[in-house]
Order: structure tokens, then C-alpha cells, then sequence
């Protein structure tokens, strides 16, 4: 949560404490929650898109709470979103997009070394492989925003389809090819 009203008093609650933070902190806590009930107790997770949407929030303000030191735990977070953006890869194409994106995201902001992104996308690749027998660079075109705090700035740059295109070059050996 960013902006100059993150620590303005909601009226409309009872508690004092009642910011726009807290209400942001407790939803990332609420879904930070569903997403691990939802990985651990329901085997089927891989067969439905719906759980994507609190992947992809839980996964953003991961990458921001690590980013501003708030969350000890974002980077095991991080990775239990892959982890389940992983089992949605053996149903779903644009997982691999998605993926891209967030390891990009990770590797802009440090969060992750080059190595451990790539060994990602390589699972991620080999797990597509044996589950379609299609190529593993095969990924379908996605439209909607995976940086969701860019999004607020420059939506077309937030697209998931852009971001990962970004991986790429920040996968590249310094000094280039």
C-alpha cells in the first residue's frame, strides 16, 4: 500500500486503527491465508484458474513488503505462489507468461538471484513438457496486468505479456549475449 492517505483514519470504522494500511495489511493476511488452504487441502487446485487472482495479489504485495523490509516472510510467500502457478501450469498456458512476469518483477527488485529464476522457469518448463507434450516455450498471449503497482502508472507497461518479455533481459549474462 502506497500514497499519501495509507495511514488516514477510515471513519466508517469503529477501530482507531482503522487506516487504509491496516485494512490492506489484513487483506493480504486474508488471502496470504486462502491461498495455503487452498494449495494444501484441495488437490484439484490445478484444474481451475479461479484461485489465480489471490496468487497474483498475494504475490505483488510479497514483492512489495519485501521490497520495503515489512515482511520477513514475503520471500517464502513469493515462492509458494510460484509454487502454485506451477500447478496451474500443467492446465493453463499463461501461466507461463504469468510466471515471467512475477520471476522479472523478483529479479528487478533483488528479491531473487538469476540462478534461482532460472531453475524456476526450468521446472516450470519441464512440468509443461511431460503434463501436454507441447514445446516447452510455448506460452499463450495474456492481456491483463501482473505488475500490479505499475499498473497505477502505466497500464500498458503492467500488462503480463510485457513483463515478461522483461525476463529476458534481465536473464542475460552482463555484456550481453
Amino acid at each position: 500500500m502506497q500514497g499519501p492517505h495509507k495511514n488516514a483514519e477510515l471513519k466508517s470504522f469503529s477501530s482507531p486503527s482503522s487506516t487504509p494500511r491496516a485494512v490492506y495489511t489484513s487483506s493480504v493476511n486474508q488471502l496470504k491465508r486462502l491461498v495455503l488452504v487452498y494449495r494444501v487441502r484441495f488437490p484439484s487446485a490445478s484444474y481451475t484458474f479461479l484461485w489465480h487472482t489471490a496468487l497474483l495479489y498475494v504475490a505483488n504485495a510479497m514483492l512489495g513488503a519485501h521490497h520495503v523490509g515489512r515482511d520477513p516472510d514475503a520471500r517464502a510467500w513469493l515462492r509458494l505462489c510460484l509454487s502454485g502457478y506451477k500447478k496451474l501450469f500443467g492446465s493453463f498456458r499463461v501461466v507461463e507468461n504469468i510466471v515471467l512476469g512475477l520471476l522479472s518483477m523478483a529479479l528487478r527488485d533483488g528479491i531473487i538471484s538469476l540462478p534461482e529464476a532460472r531453475d524456476v522457469l526450468t521446472q516450470l518448463r519441464s512440468r509443461a513438457t511431460a503434463a501436454r507434450k507441447r514445446p516447452a516455450n510455448s506460452s499463450a498471449k495474456a492481456t491483463f496486468m501482473v505488475d500490479l503497482n505499475l499498473s497505477m502508472v502505466d497500464p500498458l507497461a503492467a500488462k503480463v505479456d510485457r513483463v515478461a518479455k522483461i525476463f529476458d533481459q534481465l536473464s542475460l549474462p552482463e555484456g550481453g549475449v
